[in-house]
């Protein structure tokens, strides 16, 4: 009977303690000032959707293998045409129904290793039969191990605002 006392002192205990915490340091995991409430007008996003038909995400690259990952904002229908020559696309994926706001992904197959490939996505909605195309797009499969090439590194440019005490331009 006293050990039940005991432990139920101490869990109310612990949970005064984790309570007054949160109470006291009102700063967040991240060293951030909590921002103060206001009665003033909350900043909500609100407005139409960006006017463009579709969203691409290359992705999971190999050295004959790519995905591409598609969004369309109305519900479509969607094919990928590929090849070595922006001029001559003479590989195509199967025609797929696209969802508004759904990713589908197209995966392209048997590529040559360490080589350019231009693609166009090619789309329609539901109430047309003729498909628009995007403009071309490039990638390039898996480099030989050792062979040198260029990539880049993109980051939330108001992260050093967000962060200014924690964050330098230094590497």
């Amino acid at each position: 009977m006293q050990r039940r006392a005991s432990k139920r002192v101490r869990a109310c205990f612990l949970g005064l303690v984790i309570l007054a915490s949160h109470v006291l340091f009102s700063e967040t995991s991240l060293g951030q000032k909590k921002p103060k409430e206001s009665a003033g007008q909350k900043h909500i996003f609100s407005g139409p959707a960006p006017a463009h038909p579709f969203d691409m995400v290359l992705a999971r690259p190999t050295d004959t293998s790519i995905t591409a990952s598609v969004m369309v904002a109305r519900e479509s229908h969607g094919y990928l045409a590929y090849g070595l020559s922006k001029d001559e696309l003479a590989l195509k994926t199967p025609v797929l129904k696209l969802l508004a706001g759904m990713p589908v992904e197209f995966m392209l197959k048997d590529l040559a290793p360490d080589t350019a490939y231009y693609y166009r996505f090619y789309y329609r909605d539901a109430s047309t039969s003729d498909f628009m195309a995007s403009k071309n797009y490039s990638f390039h499969t898996q480099r030989k191990a050792g062979s040198p090439f260029v990539f880049t590194i993109q980051a939330d440019s108001h992260l050093a605002k967000a962060h200014a005490r924690r964050f330098t331009s230094e590497l």
